[in-house]
């Protein structure tokens, strides 16, 4: 496995790891770290991978904490979690 494998595999990894935190705290946006990862300068390829992979797991985990802190009225209809958050 070549040096270029190994650098965009841990910049997959390292994407997951800080999705799985973006997700589990509100307010934490993938948008936001795009801007933290644009302005620091990291190679594109490496800074897609990344992103690409913060998005898919931050979108996976951010269920944890909807369904424990509430959800709105639009989305109630739609998530099993939240009609048993209803019936409590």
């Amino acid at each position: 496995m070549s040096f270029f494998m190994v650098f965009m595999l841990l910049s997959a990894l390292l994407g997951v790891c800080v999705g799985i935190f973006a997700g589990l705290i509100p307010g934490i946006h993938t948008n936001l770290i795009a801007v933290f990862v644009g302005g620091l300068g990291f190679p594109v390829l490496e800074s897609v991978i990344f992103l690409s992979s913060v998005a898919v797991s931050r979108s996976v985990v951010d269920a944890i904490p909807t369904s424990f802190l509430g959800f709105s009225d639009d989305v109630l209809a739609l998530s099993p979690s939240a009609r048993l958050l209803k019936k409590g």
